[in-house]
């Protein structure tokens, strides 16, 4: 009978096991045992292709699961150097889009972009940015996406509530807008593309905010101006 491929390399693998090669010399001289062993190890070959395979399935439903789920932004590094009147108090969205690393920007190296002030790391960083700034600049320029469909509240976000999702920032005003969007990001993310150029993009100063009723106010305001629509 002649021996499939298989066999002929477990023989190999035998006749090559140097610490136990009197055995394997002993049972080459016996077919009997020689043939109950190659048996047991073309089993366990087949039980390890087995394992093998239910492995790579669930490795490939792993994948599935965790494809196009939003992810972290690594934790910001502290500096007085941050300054929380420029776009993402003053990093460079470049190095964090790019690199996913919090780099300080320079002033000398700054553009404005949908009323936020963006700093950059260098020249080329800022000229990446001019070339295609809705890459890096966060979506719907810092505001809470959650918070702007759902209810059309803008509230801005904050660094500590940040992820990327397929290849952009992405800032919440909290965890539970954060922890939204995570669930069922999609939606969120159709409705900035379908709104992008509508947004409107409000100023205010970081230290004083407008009270509630202006607030109010001035979003009837944008909103009949802008015509903004909710999901």
């Amino acid at each position: 009978m002649e021996a499939s491929p298989l066999t002929i390399v477990l023989l190999g693998i035998l006749a090559s096991a140097g610490s136990s090669g009197q055995a394997v010399e002993t049972s080459l001289q016996d077919p009997s045992n020689l043939r109950k062993r190659v048996a047991q190890l073309e089993r366990s070959v087949a039980e390890l292709a087995e394992e093998v395979e239910e492995l790579t399935e669930t490795l490939e439903s792993l994948r599935q699961k965790t494809k196009g789920s939003p992810s972290r932004l690594a934790p910001s590094p502290f500096t007085i150097l941050a300054d929380p009147t420029a776009g993402l108090d003053g990093y460079c969205p470049v190095r964090l889009v790019d690199q996913k690393r919090w780099v300080i920007g320079l002033r000398q190296w700054e553009t404005t972009y949908r009323a936020q002030t963006y700093r950059f790391a260098g020249p080329e960083q800022k000229r990446a940015f001019l070339a295609d700034p809705d890459r890096y600049a966060p979506a719907l320029s810092e505001y809470d996406v959650v918070l702007w469909a759902d209810s059309q509240q803008l509230v801005r976000g904050r660094r500590e509530h940040g992820v990327y999702f397929e290849g952009h920032v992405y800032l919440f005003a909290s965890e539970d807008t954060l922890d939204r969007f995570a669930r069922t990001p999609h939606p969120y993310v159709a409705a900035v593309e379908k709104n992008r150029n509508r947004v409107p993009i409000v100023v205010m100063s970081p230290t004083a905010p407008p009270n509630e009723s202006g607030a109010r106010t001035a979003r009837r305001r944008i909103g009949s101006r802008f015509r903004l629509q909710r999901r």
